[in-house]
């Protein structure tokens, strides 16, 4: 079964729609074919069969143009209910398709739908000699009036799911831009006392490289060890981005501020002179937050 997307909210599926017009074809031929022992009406042969079908079977396209098909519909009843035949039979179809186009087209286009089936079904109580057109007529602004909520009701919800599905895909998009920067802030903030660390001693390595060998090994020692250590945290946080769940990136390891000194206890081993300051009263603070201020210099 296949089923298109006629406009957001509003989902059509060809079979079905066969299926539901070959159904109403069926009920209507039985229901003409007993109309005789009811009432003393024209025996339903060929035509009225042939016209039946073109009442009904049509409404498989619906979906595609409802409008077309309730003018097909409509013009098949009509001619059905010129030769004198039992009009009940030829109901169902216009019903449906005004139904149709109710909650598919603009509520001027329904309006105008509705009054045609008014007018045909003032034609057949006429044609049909009813002993009281009033109350055909009664009965065709009620039906239609039914038909138009209710396809009114269908065409609004459709149109609040679409908004519905639009905002929803609005937030997806904002969440999408939020955690793609949450990303990259925590991504930055395992790497970048790392980072700085080895920036620090490739320039120390440089400075001292000819003048003091034993130090600028010392620096590169320090820039190997720490560049292992950035490697395998960047390892845990794509393997924390590759699994699924809701934790995410909550439980990746991130810098906390009791990391501070060891940072500058690597800068001062590779011969920088540091000196950490710690101003007000230490308190617990988030992990990624960085407290306290570096002040180091050369020797």
């Amino acid at each position: 079964m296949r089923w298109r997307t006629v406009r957001p909210g509003v989902v059509e599926s060809p079979v079905v729609d066969t299926l539901m017009a070959l159904a109403l074809t069926g009920v209507s031929m039985l229901l003409a074919h007993v109309s005789r022992a009811a009432r003393a009406w024209p025996e339903t042969d060929g035509r009225a069969q042939v016209l039946i079908v073109l009442a009904h079977v049509p409404l498989a396209l619906r979906g595609r143009s409802p409008v077309v098909v309730f003018a097909v519909v409509q013009a098949a009843a009509v001619t059905y209910l010129t030769f004198g035949y039992w009009p009940v039979a030829c109901v169902f179809g216009p019903m449906l398709a005004l139904y149709t186009v109710a909650v598919r087209r603009a509520p001027r286009t329904a309006v105008v739908c509705a009054l045609c089936t008014v007018g045909v079904w003032g034609y057949g109580g006429r044609v049909g000699h009813s002993p009281s057109t009033a109350a055909v007529l009664v009965q065709a602004v009620l039906y239609s009036s039914v038909l138009l909520w209710f396809g009114t009701l269908a065409r609004r919800s459709a149109e609040l799911a679409r908004r519905l599905g639009e905002e929803q895909a609005e937030r997806a998009r904002r969440a999408v831009a939020e955690e793609r920067g949450r990303i990259a802030r925590e991504l930055h903030d395992v790497v970048a006392h790392h980072m700085t660390v080895i920036s620090v001693q490739a320039g120390l390595a440089r400075f001292v490289f000819d003048r003091d060998p034993d130090t600028a090994r010392g620096a590169l020692g320090t820039i190997a060890d720490v560049t292992g250590e950035a490697l395998e945290e960047l390892r845990r946080m794509l393997h924390l981005l590759r699994e699924e769940g809701p934790e995410g990136l909550d439980g990746a390891p991130m810098p906390a501020l009791a990391e501070l000194a060891g940072l500058v206890d690597r800068v001062r081993a590779g011969g920088v002179e540091a000196e950490l300051v710690v101003e007000g009263t230490p308190r617990p603070l988030a992990p990624g937050v960085v407290g306290g201020r570096v002040r180091s210099g050369r020797r």
